[in-house]
């Protein structure tokens, strides 16, 4: 050990300065330590020496940062390299999702192009099949013709004058004219004429059958509703139609005209027309009454009062009859409730339409002010009827015919309990002579076919509420009505 040597070997003061840089100089200079022959040395020998040592350990630290920190440059370029090559592949990706997208959008689009193109096409055709009569009778009248002698026929223009029109076809003497009853209809239709009434399929006179009120003009409504909510409308079609001197119009596939033998003329659309869209529901409008005769008209409402064609009664009453089938079945039905009670025709018979249901059931329904009547009132209805009348006998149509036969089992009551169409349980109850009423235009129409004394419920709708804010009782039930 050269530590060792040193210490055994040392022993004078010059000696043990040196021992104190022993550990260096035996790595050094360990052939000297080895031999035990320390070079002696001084203070600037040292500190050369260790000045040597330090720059040599701070050279290589020094190289030993150098290399570390290129190192890190060359991982930090790579690393920035790669993630700019990882942007710029998703910038690539993207534009390539995007560019499928936009493929995908202009395929839909073509194909949603051809079907407007193809639906348009069809519509074209089958307009053109359609009114075929009508362009060939405009070709045919604007165009003149020669017959097959050689000599030219004589053709009537159109003119938008009526008057002129009117003329013109009195005016034609000449050969035999053959034309469709078809195509007149439709003329007169766009032209705002009445067709008359043609026996034949085929006209052969040698000039057009003219009327005063083919200058007349045309109504008609938009249906909406339940079969109470129909009778409004078309009663008020008609009372309004008679007041402007029109032509009431309803469409062909009305349910009225399947259980009603009404004789509204069914037509085409209209041209040169006007709506009146009615603002309350159960309130009469003057405004309905000072429609524009210049024009056909479209109604749009449900026009709930008795006020519209008051001065048509007569006539709507007519009307409103129902078609033998069910006129037939309602009388069979009428006559076995009589016969199942035993009762005499000696008797009175009135009619109690109950209707609860959604006006007692929905929550949106009260909410807005529809009611429904209770015990009470249909009890005291019934007993004023019988201070009034003889052997009065009363029968119950209803929505909740359970409720009724749960609450009402004195003797001279009866129930219709076959389960009915609407217009047949009606048809019943216009057997009827008088008749007691809840809520509802299905038991408003009961009371006004029947005619005689009718009793209803005077508190609908609820006061106060918003349903309450659109009606007007003066004007929603005759005022021979009584209230209770």
């Amino acid at each position: 050990n050269p530590l060792s040597s040193v210490i055994s070997y040392s022993s004078g003061s010059h000696r043990r300065q040196s021992f104190l840089y022993v550990d260096y100089k035996s790595a050094l200079f360990p052939n000297a330590v080895r031999t035990g022959k320390l070079i002696p040395t001084n203070k600037s020998s040292f500190i050369l020496t260790e000045l040597i040592v330090l720059v040599f350990f701070g050279t290589i630290g020094k190289i030993t940062l150098i290399i570390f920190a290129s190192l890190l440059r060359d991982a930090k370029k790579n690393n920035e390299k790669y993630a700019k090559k990882n942007k710029q592949q998703e910038i690539l990706d993207e534009h390539k999702q995007n560019v499928r997208k936009s493929q995908k959008v202009r395929a839909r689009m073509k194909k949603v192009l051809l079907l407007i193109l193809t639906s348009g096409a069809c519509i074209i055709v089958y307009s053109f099949i359609i009114y075929w009569d009508t362009i060939y009778g405009v070709i045919k009248v604007n165009l003149p013709k020669l017959d097959q002698f050689g000599s030219r026929e004589l053709t009537t223009t159109s003119n938008s004058n009526q008057g002129s029109l009117r003329s013109i076809d009195q005016s034609v003497t000449t050969e035999k004219t053959i034309v469709s009853t078809k195509l007149l209809n439709k003329l007169y239709l766009e032209k705002s004429l009445m067709p008359g009434n043609f026996t034949n399929s085929l006209v052969t006179s040698t000039h057009f059958p003219v009327r005063e009120n083919l200058a007349k003009n045309y109504i008609t409504i938009t249906f909406q509703g339940r079969l109470g909510n129909l009778l409004f409308e078309y009663a008020s079609l008609y009372g309004i139609a008679e007041h402007h001197n029109m032509i009431p119009v309803i469409e062909g596939g009305c349910h009225l005209k399947k259980v009603l033998k009404i004789s509204a003329t069914s037509g085409q659309k209209l041209a040169n027309v006007k709506r009146y869209n009615e603002v309350k529901g159960c309130t009469f409008e003057k405004e309905a009454f000072n429609l524009d005769r210049k024009y056909n008209w479209i109604l749009n409402g449900y026009f709930q009062s008795w006020k519209y064609f008051v001065d048509s009664s007569e006539h709507i009453r007519k009307e409103l009859k129902f078609k033998d089938s069910i006129q037939h079945e309602a009388t069979n039905q009428f006559h076995k409730i009589l016969n199942l009670k035993g009762i005499s025709n000696t008797s009175t018979y009135v009619a109690v339409h109950v209707r609860r249901g959604d006006m007692v059931h929905s929550s949106v329904m009260t909410k807005y002010g529809y009611t429904s009547a209770d015990k009470r009132y249909i009890d005291d209805a019934m007993t004023s009827f019988q201070l009034n009348f003889s052997n009065p006998f009363f029968i119950f149509s209803s929505d909740d015919i359970s409720w009724c036969k749960t609450h009402f089992t004195k003797e001279n009551t009866a129930f219709i309990l076959q389960k009915n169409s609407p217009e047949v349980d009606m048809a019943i109850m216009t057997n009827c002579n008088h008749s007691i009423i809840t809520t509802g235009s299905y038991g408003w129409w009961i009371a006004w076919l029947i005619g005689g004394k009718t009793i209803y419920y005077k508190n609908y709708p609820v006061k106060g509420s918003e349903l309450d804010k659109v009606f007007n009782s003066e004007t929603y039930r005759p005022p021979s009505w009584i209230a209770l």
